[in-house]
């Protein structure tokens, strides 16, 4: 009976040679799963035990090297008891949604640069009323080019030079011109007296100028001296074909570009107009330079824009500050 068994399951392996096959397989991967498994919860055993020693050593390395007055520390907490996936995602969520360390909050900037600034001070108590960094674009070698150069800054405004440079008609500048027939020494001298009536600027913006602005030598010239200076450049656009700006940027110095002129026409509610301009411009591109000039209307305008845009979210501030 037994012969005949024995004789019946050799019959069954002969006709079906895979089982043995199937069966050692079986066996072998079990037994290797068993080995990896309880090779990983060794591994992951002593991973956590390296894991909290740093951290621990961490937290005594932060709480007596970090004045506890200067810097508040903020320790970080135990590795929680948790599967590696859970891990992973904590570490991820920290990664990418940091704490945040302070509130920012971006806001578009409007610079409002007064021009012909020195003639006389019919205005000077209405400007200086304004008390925000409004920029004075101070005329040199006239009047009162000194006293409000000296005044604005103690009122905390920003002061540059007006340059008076030729126009393309017969407009007269005023003193203190710079022209596209000048020499080089001429140019030099001329901007040197300029500079020593408007004393304490930060920087240049041209008056008058739609001829001189178009020419790149003289341009260069000038732009060089303001290099050397470290000054920064505000090409008023006089003229839609100015090169200044450009010539500024080859020579390596900060410039801007009027975006508005605000007064071309001196009446309260165009300026208002103008005004609401330079706010589209400084929420389309992140900032924008107004130009007005030192009369009643311009300045009693300003005065009244700038609560309203500070209430809306915009920001009063200086061509330095632009920088």
């Amino acid at each position: 009976m037994a012969k005949r068994k024995s004789g019946s399951i050799k019959k069954f392996l002969e006709d079906y040679p895979i089982i043995p096959v199937v069966v050692i397989t079986f066996v072998l991967g079990s037994l290797f799963g068993y080995g990896v498994g309880q090779m990983r919860s060794g591994n992951r055993l002593e991973w956590r035990k390296k894991v909290e020693k740093p951290k621990a050593f961490k937290k005594e390395a932060i709480a007596s090297s970090v004045p506890a007055t200067v810097v508040p520390a903020v320790l970080p907490t135990k590795l929680p008891k948790a599967s590696l996936i859970e891990e992973a995602a904590r570490v991820t969520e920290e990664l990418f949604h940091p704490t945040p360390m302070g509130e920012q909050v971006w806001k578009p900037r409007i610079a409002f640069v007064i021009d012909d600034v020195g003639h006389n001070k019919h205005y000077n108590d209405l400007l200086f009323s304004m008390e925000r960094p409004v920029t004075l674009a101070i005329l040199p070698q006239v009047t009162y080019s000194k006293f409000f150069a000296e005044e604005g800054k103690k009122h905390g405004f920003e002061t540059i030079l007006h340059l008076p440079l030729e126009p393309e008609n017969d407009d007269d500048p005023g003193p203190g011109t710079i022209s596209v027939r000048m020499s080089t020494g001429e140019v030099r001298r001329t901007l040197n007296q300029n500079f020593a009536s408007v004393p304490g600027v930060t920087g240049l913006n041209n008056h008058m100028g739609s001829l001189a602005t178009r020419d790149r030598g003289l341009m260069y010239l000038i732009l060089k001296e303001l290099k050397r200076r470290n000054l920064f450049f505000l090409d008023s656009m006089t003229h839609p074909n100015s090169v200044a700006h450009q010539v500024a940027f080859g020579v390596g110095i900060p410039a801007f570009q009027r975006d508005v002129f605000l007064d071309n026409v001196d009446e309260v509610e165009y300026i208002k107009e103008q005004i609401e301009q330079a706010a589209r411009v400084a929420k389309q591109v992140g900032r924008a330079v107004a130009i007005g000039h030192y009369r009643e209307n311009t300045l009693s305008a300003i005065k009244e824009a700038i609560p309203r845009l500070e209430a809306e979210g915009f920001e009063i501030s200086s061509l330095e500050d632009l920088m």
